[in-house]
């Protein structure tokens, strides 16, 4: 994706027509349609980070309890053995 003179282009690599296709041609024509997908994306990033972090403090608590423990809490999390 770049955006030149203003304009967002993003090709499209499947289409082997003799012009190439922007699949970014409508936010050029509504600039509001980009900043919406900007945002979203900027929400997908964050809640990954959240849920890895998350994620991570559930495993670091698994850890540093004794062995009966961790696997109560690992079968809780649906991972039993």
């Amino acid at each position: 994706m770049h955006k030149t003179n203003g304009q967002y282009y993003i090709e499209n690599p499947s289409y082997t027509g003799p012009e190439s296709k922007n699949f970014a041609d409508k936010w050029n024509e509504h600039p509001e349609r980009a900043d919406a997908f900007f945002s979203w994306v900027e929400a997908v990033q964050k809640d990954l980070v959240d849920n890895f972090s998350n994620l991570y403090e559930e495993i670091e608590t698994a850890n540093s309890l004794d062995n009966v423990d961790n696997r109560n809490m690992i079968c809780g999390l649906q991972i039993c053995f």
